[in-house]
């Protein structure tokens, strides 16, 4: 499986991978708003990374092919979403984001 940027993001980079000892790949991507807000999108078991690390990534360019490192019996990806602003730290439920996206994009 391949995954896209769903959003413009200033920085991306592997946070954990096997080449540095973990036992999988674990990917973030970090967009800083003017305001001084973050959102922080984590994506869990990929298997490579497509576009080099450390450098901004375009809203649908794809970054990496995923599900495939230390998924157990099944194939699958993990999403974690992250806002920090206004000296909160707030993580979202992924699959009600994803699950109004869907909505919105199939009405």
């Amino acid at each position: 499986t391949v995954l896209s940027a769903p959003i413009t993001f200033d920085n991306h980079y592997l946070f954990n991978s096997t080449a540095s000892g973990f036992n999988n790949n674990r990917w973030r991507g970090i967009r800083r708003w003017q305001d001084g807000s973050e959102w922080w999108l984590q994506t869990h078991h990929q298997i490579d990374m497509l576009v080099p690390e450390r450098t901004p990534l375009a809203a649908g360019t794809p970054y990496a092919t995923t599900a495939g490192v230390w998924v157990g019996s099944h194939e699958h990806t993990h999403f974690v979403f992250r806002i920090i602003e206004q000296g909160g730290d707030y993580l979202l439920d992924p699959w009600i984001l994803l699950g109004e996206t869907f909505r919105q994009a199939n009405p």
